[in-house]
Formats: C-alpha cells, structure tokens, sequence
C-alpha cells in the first residue's frame, strides 16, 4: 500500500531545475528534497519544426511521472513563482535574460521588440514592409539596392553602397535630390541645373 501512495504522489511533483544538460536536453529537478535523475524536459516542436528555449536553473516546473517513478519523468516547464513579468491580460510577452523584451498587445495592436543590441532578418529573395510609413530615429546604412514606393525623407545621415530609388521625392536635412542646385561653380551668380 504504502508503494501505491509513493507511485501517485509521484504521479505530479511541483519542483525545481538543479542543473541543465543543453546537449541532450535533459536537466535535473529537486522536488520534495529528492534531485531526479537527468530527464527530458517538453518543448512546442520537436519534429519538422523545432523550438528551443531551455528551462534554467531555479525555475519552478512539474515533473510527470509515467507510473509515479521519476526515471520516466518527462518537464513540463513552467510555473511562475511570483516572478510573472506582466499583469496585463492584453499583453503577449516574451523576456529574455539579457532584458530584449517581444510584447504584443492585443487590445492595442501594438508590437514591439526592444532592449536587444543587435537585430538581423535575413532573406535569400526580398523583404518587403508594406506599411505607409517607416521612421528609423537614428542614421542609415543601405548595403543593398532600396526600392521606395513613395518619398525618402532624412533628419540623419543615409550612407549607401548600392543604388537607392523612390517614386517619390528623395531629401535630406531639408534639401531636396531632384530640385536643388548649387552655388559657386564659376565665378559670378549662376548657379547648377537641377540633377
């Protein structure tokens, strides 16, 4: 009898992550001042399509037991353990250790990455943002050929390797590509033609 009580008491154990093995995905939980063995903890997609996002150390999750032994445990991360990063129910939210923070508000509609040092996308074809306006607060740098179906307008610098184009008028600081002229060439008031 008592076997039968240890079994389903260990059926479901609240516990904690002791140690982390990143190259077999598998880590070690203490729960109820028992340490389990390495077992597998559970993520979104394991097959075509593969998530990854560890459990760490301290973090408060269940284990399963198949027939109450820990050896056939499986992880199911996670419980907050008054750590929940937002108490907004209109908030979708990830945050990372470093602080880089993805949040979705679906009341709002907005979207937002932030804190991260660097950010890449990476396409083998195009990227296409189809928006009526993009406002980038600080200066840019074009490696590759801009399209824009519309106007450029810059407050910064726009530093270019390749070619850029627009429908629209093109200016910087005020001054416009397609319209201005310039002033001493030659001795006397005459001025350039337009580009």
């Amino acid at each position: 009898m008592a076997e039968i009580d240890r079994r389903l008491d260990n059926l479901i154990r609240l516990g904690t992550i002791a140690e982390v093995d990143y190259k077999t995905a598998t880590a070690r939980v203490t729960a109820g001042g028992i340490t389990t063995d390495f077992i597998p903890f559970l993520t979104f997609r394991a097959g075509t399509t593969k998530t990854w996002s560890a459990p760490s150390v301290g973090e408060q999750v269940l284990i399963i037991s198949v027939s109450g032994e820990f050896n056939t445990g499986l992880i199911l991360p996670a419980v907050y353990a008054s750590n929940a990063p937002s108490s907004n129910p209109d908030e979708h939210l990830i945050v990372f250790p470093d602080g880089t923070e993805i949040m979705h508000n679906s009341a709002t509609g907005h979207l937002s990455a932030k804190n991260c040092k660097t950010a890449l996308i990476q396409a083998s074809n195009s990227i296409t943002a189809d928006t009526p306006q993009v406002i980038c607060t600080q200066n840019v740098v074009i490696k590759g050929n801009l399209t824009v179906d519309g106007t450029i307008s810059s407050k910064g610098a726009i530093s270019t390797q390749s070619s850029v184009t627009a429908t629209g008028e093109v200016s910087g600081k005020g001054i416009s590509l397609s319209s201005h002229t310039h002033s001493g060439v030659e001795p006397g008031n005459k001025r350039t033609g337009t580009p």
